[in-house]
Order: structure tokens, then sequence, then C-alpha cells
């Protein structure tokens, strides 16, 4: 007898019968990326302490507008210029968010993944909040970015 009944073979080096394959993980499935939250800064986390997933034309929204342009060593073309809006002057800061807004997400609107829907500014003491409405083309979905 061998060491085991097909682990490791019911003959001493083994006689080790071929399985049916086994369904391959995604196959089928929708693409997915990691869920990054803005407002803690960090990859979002399931009950079961897996890492959340979403769909990467949402998570690339998000990296583009919660990241500077050109901070993501990875991706140098994905991000935006809002901190460089000068506070100063709040009368101009909607025009000029929005501009910048667009330009972070010129190439997914371009390509068809996404419509921004709506634009918002709030003004602050130290600088403003931004959101963003946008439908994901792809999925259908409409979702809210906030930073």
């Amino acid at each position: 007898m061998g060491l085991g009944a097909y682990a490791l073979g019911a003959e001493p080096a083994g006689l080790d019968p071929v399985l049916p394959p086994s369904p391959q993980a995604g196959v089928g499935a929708p693409p997915t990326a990691l869920k990054f939250d803005l407002t803690l800064r960090q990859w979002v986390f399931n009950a079961n302490g897996t890492l959340a997933s979403v769909h990467p034309v949402d998570q690339r929204v998000v990296l583009a507008l919660g990241f500077a342009l050109g901070k993501i060593p990875a991706a140098p073309g994905i991000g935006n210029t809002l901190r460089s809006i000068p506070r100063v002057v709040p009368a101009t800061i909607e025009a000029q968010v929005d501009s910048a807004v667009h330009a972070a997400l010129d190439d997914m609107v371009t390509s068809g993944e996404i419509t921004i829907n709506e634009i918002d500014v709030w003004p602050q003491t130290n600088g403003f909040i931004t959101q963003v409405v946008y439908t994901n083309l792809i999925t259908q979905q409409q979702d809210t970015v906030t930073r």
C-alpha cells in the first residue's frame, strides 16, 4: 500500500487519478478592483476580513478624484489638480473645481466609461468639499464620490 488513498497515491510512488477540473474563479464574473474609502484613506474590508471589491471604473474614478495628479507612482496620469485651486476667491472656486474634475475624468468620459451627472462644491473655512455624481456606463450604476 502507498502512503494514502490518492493524496500521495494508492501505490508506492503513486497512482494519482486525474480529477475533473474545478471551476475557474472569476470566469464569467465581472472584473473587480479593490475598494478604497477616501474618507478613511484606506482599503475597505468586508465583515469576514477580506478586501472589498468594486468595478475597476468606479475605483479609477475614486482614485482620480481622491489623489493629486502624479501622486500614484504606478499610475502617474491618474489624479486631479483640486489642491492647487486658490481658496482666496470663493466666487471662482465652483468654476475651477468643475474644470479640475472634468480634467481628472476626461479620459473616462471620452472613452464612454462614465458620464458626469453633477458636481457640487461647498466652500469651507480651510478649503472646500467636492461631491461628484457620475454614472458608470458599463454597469449602468450611478455613484457619488465626496472629497
